[in-house]
């Protein structure tokens, strides 16, 4: 997974993950100051590209800003890819084409250049990456949070995708699919979180892997049902907080792999 002090291809796909989440967070927080419009969507793309491009870079061994930016791209690719599979996305494609490629272009230029920008700082700043395993709680939960958001963004796509359902028979079956959609890509996430994570830190990081991705997907089940104005009770609470544990030992399981395959050979780099 990593190459030493150069090029990493597993920070490409942790900053990935992280500009994801750098990206949810930086929404989130401005749709709680009611900033609405292009600049809510301009803003949000650029402070959470420059807030995972950070990160991203003190979680990455090299000291390339490279990677960041591969991974605000790959995310930019996978929002497309998600909006055109769509019926609605590709209605507003063939209705607008050229606002949709302008909009589709100016979110692009914003998080390319917050995750440039972000990197830069970061290494210019802090320098080489942390020998610590106590930053990664943060560095995982960023990158796992950025999972969480992509697999809610891929089942919203998948329902939004079908046919409106007839019935509420159908209706329930399509939301049992969402609900599975978001689980199963929220474990997929956890796996490829903890193994780029694993491969990319210079120490041992499974506990601080298994309470980052834990504390993240806890904190999306809370968001999500607070968002959809859903009661919060202490079956809510346990049926989250199982979710979380399992999240969190799925990607302390693949950290290990990570760690293994990759870490230990550079861990002295």
């Amino acid at each position: 997974m990593a190459e030493g002090s150069g090029f990493s291809f597993s920070s490409v796909i942790l900053s990935y993950l992280m500009i994801a989440g750098g990206v949810g967070a930086a929404s989130l927080g401005a749709a709680s100051l009611h900033v609405e419009g292009q600049l809510l969507l301009h803003a949000s793309f650029a402070a959470g590209g420059f807030g995972g491009g950070f990160f991203a870079a003190r979680a990455s061994r090299g000291s390339t800003v490279l990677e960041p930016v591969l991974g605000a791209c790959l995310f930019v690719a996978t929002l497309a890819a998600l909006v055109m599979s769509t019926t609605v996305g590709r209605m507003l494609w063939s209705f607008g084409q050229a606002e949709m490629t302008r909009t589709a272009l100016t979110v692009s230029g914003c998080a390319l250049a917050g995750a440039l920008l972000g990197a830069w700082i970061s290494e210019r700043a802090l320098g080489d990456s942390t020998r610590s395993a106590i930053p990664w709680v943060l560095y995982v939960a960023i990158a796992v949070g950025g999972a969480c958001l992509i697999a809610f963004m891929a089942a919203a796509a998948l329902r939004m995708g079908g046919v409106e359902p007839a019935d509420l028979g159908a209706l329930a079956a399509d939301d049992r699919v969402m609900h599975a959609t978001i689980l199963v890509g929220i474990g997929v996430g956890c796996l490829l979180a903890g193994l780029v994570a694993g491969a990319s830190a210079r120490t041992r990081i499974l506990f601080a892997t298994w309470l980052g991705a834990g504390g993240a997907i806890f904190g999306f089940f809370q968001l999500a049902g607070r968002i959809a104005g859903s009661t919060v009770d202490g079956d809510a609470l346990l049926g989250a907080a199982f979710i979380a544990a399992c999240g969190g030992l799925l990607a302390l399981l693949a950290a290990a792999i990570g760690w293994a395959v990759a870490g230990t050979r550079h861990a002295s780099s």
